[in-house]
């Protein structure tokens, strides 16, 4: 009989040393290729919109990267590849420049990391092994697996703990085996070890909503407005501020007030370059009975209604581009 040093099984590459270096390496062009096809139907200030890309996305590209990952065994630093590789496709569609953080990125679309999307995975075949029945072959070995005080298997049930927590928290159940489920688990539990990690001052401290896969603005603005928007809330403008911190501009300060710093707060709210656009929308959020802030500049509106939604957002994005264009953000 002819040994093989791989072999690939129902779209699976098994290898002779148990490892998963060929399968990742497959993984890794079919996911490269997946991504710049999407990304080539993106065009600056034409259609589609970002929920269109990111609807591409979690119908292509991540069934490509989760089919078979609770077999394999992937670094932080392979999950980190498969993450920037669906950062890189929804980035252009959002209008931000490539050092925009990646996981900051895929939070504010709604998108999971795939270090979550493989532990939910994982969690949905342990769920599949539990409801087999006690005959099988599959549920003895798994059952038996668990007994054993120093398997690996141990790591196996301190996950199944933590994410049956976040199941508990963001309300996401298990109980159907399906593709949506699983990506709405990891979703939810990239968005809690974002906010956990202290990295929502990226995108200055606002909170996207779960309940979307993205956010509300992308529905009512131009595909301009709502990259004018995006940028201002990673910071990522053309600001002198935001130029600075990336060492492209030689001074932080703002060209029409002296000692003072160009960061969005002071863009928005405060410079008196502006300050007719800016009691135009004051006088416009009056009438919705609307407080002018920078969280609502930024599009968080959380708390109202879709209909007051969507007419607080029309009238904010209207602000940004306006004095975007005259600072030609």
């Amino acid at each position: 009989m002819r040994l093989a040093k791989d072999y690939k099984y129902l779209g699976l590459w098994l290898q002779s040393n148990c490892r998963y270096t060929t399968h990742y390496r497959q993984l890794l062009v079919k996911a490269n290729r997946v991504a710049y096809l999407i990304r080539r139907v993106i065009t600056p200030g034409n259609p589609p919109r970002i929920p269109i890309i990111v609807a591409l996305v979690r119908a292509i590209l991540i069934p490509v990267i989760a089919y078979g990952i609770p077999f394999l065994r992937p670094n932080k630093e392979q999950l980190g590849q498969l993450d920037t590789i669906l950062a890189k496709v929804v980035r252009p569609a959002m209008g931000l420049p490539g050092t925009a953080p990646t996981l900051s990125t895929l939070v504010e679309v709604g998108l999971p990391s795939t270090i979550f999307l493989r532990r939910s995975a994982l969690l949905h075949l342990f769920r599949r092994f539990v409801k087999l029945p006690s005959t099988h072959p599959s549920s003895q070995t798994f059952r038996m697996e668990l007994r054993r005080p120093r398997s690996r298997t141990k790591t196996f049930r301190s996950l199944v703990e933590e994410l049956n927590e976040v199941e508990r928290v963001s309300g996401v159940t298990h109980d159907a085996p399906n593709l949506d489920n699983m990506v709405r688990h990891a979703k939810a539990a990239t968005f809690a070890w974002w906010k956990s990690t202290g990295q929502k001052r990226r995108l200055q401290r606002l909170l996207p909503t779960l309940d979307v896969d993205t956010p509300p603005y992308y529905y009512v603005d131009d595909r301009t407005t709502a990259s004018y928007r995006c940028r201002l809330r990673f910071n990522l403008a053309l600001l002198r501020d935001s130029k600075f911190k990336r060492h492209l501009a030689r001074s932080p300060m703002c060209r029409w007030c002296p000692g003072k710093m160009e960061t969005p707060r002071h863009f928005l709210l405060k410079c008196p370059e502006f300050c007719y656009e800016r009691f135009q929308l004051e006088m416009e959020l009056r009438w919705s009975n609307v407080d002018l802030s920078l969280p609502t500049i930024l599009g968080h509106l959380p708390a109202l209604p879709i209909g007051l939604k969507r007419d607080v957002l029309r009238h904010t994005g209207r602000y940004i581009s306006r004095i975007c264009r005259r600072r030609r953000c």
